[in-house]
């Protein structure tokens, strides 16, 4: 039986050496953060959760994940949508990320996107 409580989803290695470019504090008190290894040598990486809050937070950029239901009355979830906002504006996201099959995926794909792109130009 797995356990009840959520488990914390934490950032690929991609993700975390994108925050580390942007600035991203990974001895903040309030950061849930480790430490990893990959083929690419050591790092530290985040929750998911830990990078939005910076963004939102530090760099005024909010991303929004919606859940799609392809059919009400079975209930179950067919995609989520990407929605990325800057000072109350909304970022196109590209078609290729913006829908994804997979929160987690949705959650990666939307960070890249962020870092890689808005950050700059906020």
């Amino acid at each position: 039986m797995k356990n009840s409580i959520l488990e914390e989803r934490y950032c690929s290695s991609k993700v975390a050496r994108l925050l580390q470019q942007n600035g991203f504090d990974f001895d903040n008190p309030y950061t849930i953060a480790k430490p990893c290894k990959d083929e690419c040598g050591e790092y530290w990486t985040c929750t998911h959760q830990s990078a939005m809050d910076w963004l939102r937070t530090k760099k005024r950029i909010f991303i929004s994940i919606h859940a799609y239901r392809g059919n009400h009355y079975d209930g179950y979830i067919d995609c989520f949508e990407i929605n990325v906002y800057s000072h109350a504006s909304t970022i196109i996201v590209p078609e290729e990320i913006r829908l994804q099959y997979d929160y987690g995926k949705a959650v990666e794909s939307a960070l890249i996107f962020a870092l890689e792109t808005v950050v700059n130009d906020v």
